[in-house]
């Protein structure tokens, strides 16, 4: 499942939307959307085709239907199938239409991945340190203000002497 982030920014026209649909199993949200350049629309109006015909309808009926279905499927991009013979075109406005209930559907349920934050990744920085130039009393300074800030709160549980011999 993709984040709710995700959704939101990478669903941005109907082909995306069907696929996320039908690759996260919310196939009810779409299988009434059809591409009007697809065989699955021609498929069901062959279908749709072979039910009215066998319902009695009338050669002029059958055009007439024909014709609507022409003139939706010539205008449109993406379709609705609303009845035998019968489709709506779909606009971008039905397109936030259906983002946004399936949006709300998988939102009640609560069904998103989470987040994921990989906290190594946000704290390595892989940006090359460059050496610097430091010279000898500079870094026995710097040496002994080190053991100066760490003798005190060591010297309980370990000699001094054992410290500075441990630093030589």
């Amino acid at each position: 499942m993709a984040t709710r982030e995700d959704y939101i920014n990478n669903i941005n026209d109907w082909s995306d939307f069907i696929s996320f649909c039908y690759d996260e199993g919310y196939e009810d949200f779409a299988d009434d959307v059809y591409y009007t350049n697809s065989d699955s629309i021609d498929e069901l109006i062959d279908d749709d085709l072979e039910y009215y015909l066998g319902d009695g309808h009338s050669w002029r009926g059958v055009r007439e239907a024909l014709n609507d279905v022409d003139d939706v499927i010539g205008c449109y991009d993406y379709v609705r199938s609303v009845g035998c013979l019968y489709y709506e075109g779909l606009d971008d406005a039905d397109f936030e239409s259906y983002k946004q209930e399936l949006l709300r559907h998988i939102d009640e349920r609560e069904e998103w991945d989470d987040e994921v934050v990989d906290e190594e990744e946000e704290e390595f920085d892989d940006t090359p340190i460059e050496p610097e130039d430091v010279s000898f009393e500079e870094l026995m300074i710097s040496s002994s203000e080190i053991v100066n800030n760490i003798l005190p709160i060591v010297s309980d549980a370990v000699d001094e002497s054992d410290i500075l011999e441990i630093l030589r």
